[in-house]
């Protein structure tokens, strides 16, 4: 993503005449639209897709755009784009340096202009490379909850490690926003529950970049395989409309889908596994005659042991991806096998197992 910098007013002109025009044209039909806006140049027609909204961004294809550096104070990247029936536009691009490194050392794909509230112009680049697999040393174990929106361990070759929590603020934000929109709507104030739907969007948007990318990032520096919990028929297996409701209101395709990707781009590989029954089972000995004395403490009457639940899911993830390894003839650098680990712990230990730090 770059920002259009500081454009000129005929340029600030010009992209908003062509953001006026593509969402006038978009709701027309491919053979219309050639002859309802001709202001447009013909490389905006060709776009064949369905409008999703008004403020759909307006897309173009790798070929229509051409990316050139320069050595000018004002901006050191500048993109072409079409427009007619005046020339094509220049627009110099704000960036970091890794993003321009990574823009001009990868393939460019369809790139968007996104127009903001505030005026600005900025443009959205996809681009892909060629990245060389990891061979992976270390489990990483996601487990995906409802009080915890991420929890992850580290199974390495010395045991399990590094426990991390994740997005716990996400129930607060869906609550509260819930909350608002509820007041909002008694007082029939339809504009601002437009905007607190797109400010709540916002939120959990960005929290599941940050943790998506906090998770790569861990897994890149242990070398690490990323074991993901399949929440699929989730919902259905609920019972309550009280849950159904949480559940519904957590993005748990949406960071799937941002931790797939920023993987992949990274070249660390990710799994899902089938992660059922492994809230209910203890880590230690295997039973599935356990209790919740809360929601985020389990316990286990078999062998006595008192975790965190979303912890103790995680293990079993990491251990079911390890036991399934070892059945279907997985081989890798890092072992298979399964440390024993005592967890007679003392107060103190035991305190750090139930309440541990949160991230």
């Amino acid at each position: 993503m770059a920002e259009v910098w500081q454009p000129t007013q005929a340029k600030r002109l010009r992209l908003n005449e062509i953001i006026v025009s593509w969402r006038r044209m978009i709701q027309l039909t491919y053979k219309e639209r050639r002859l309802t806006v001709p202001e447009l140049s013909s490389a905006y027609a060709r776009n064949r897709f369905k409008s999703k909204g008004a403020d759909d961004p307006v897309y173009l294809a790798h070929y229509d755009l051409q990316l050139e550096r320069r050595t000018t104070k004002h901006c050191k990247v500048w993109v072409r784009i079409p427009h007619k029936p005046r020339k094509p536009i220049w627009l110099p691009l704000r960036m970091s340096k890794d993003a321009e490194s990574t823009l001009f050392a990868s393939k460019l794909h369809d790139s968007k202009i996104v127009s903001g509230r505030d005026g600005r112009f900025w443009m959205h680049f996809t681009v892909t490379r060629e990245v060389t697999p990891i061979q992976p040393r270390a489990v990483l174990a996601v487990d995906l909850g409802e009080k915890c929106l991420a929890t992850t361990v580290l199974l390495g070759q010395t045991g399990f490690k590094e426990p991390r929590f994740y997005g716990k603020q996400a129930r607060g934000i869906r609550r509260h926003y819930s909350w608002l929109r509820k007041r909002l709507g008694e007082r029939k104030l339809l504009r601002v529950v437009r905007k607190v739907k797109d400010t709540e969007r916002r939120k959990i948007n960005t929290l599941c970049h940050q943790i998506s990318h906090e998770i790569v990032e861990q897994a890149k520096a242990e070398d690490a395989v990323i074991v993901l919990g399949d929440l699929k028929g989730i919902r259905s297996r609920t019972r309550g409309r009280r849950m159904n409701r949480i559940l519904s209101a957590m993005p748990y395709h949406k960071l799937t889908q941002q931790i797939n990707y920023k993987a992949a781009w990274e070249g660390i590989t990710v799994t899902k596994l089938n992660e059922r029954g492994t809230s209910k089972t203890c880590h230690r000995c295997g039973s599935m005659n356990t209790t919740r004395i809360k929601q985020p403490i389990f316990e286990c009457h078999s062998c006595g042991l008192i975790y965190n639940a979303d912890l103790n899911g995680a293990m079993n993830i990491a251990k079911r991806f390890c036991e399934q390894g070892l059945r279907n003839g997985a081989t890798g650098s890092w072992p298979l096998t399964l440390p024993e680990r005592n967890l007679n712990a003392n107060d103190e230990e035991r305190s750090q197992i139930i309440h541990p730090t949160k991230t």
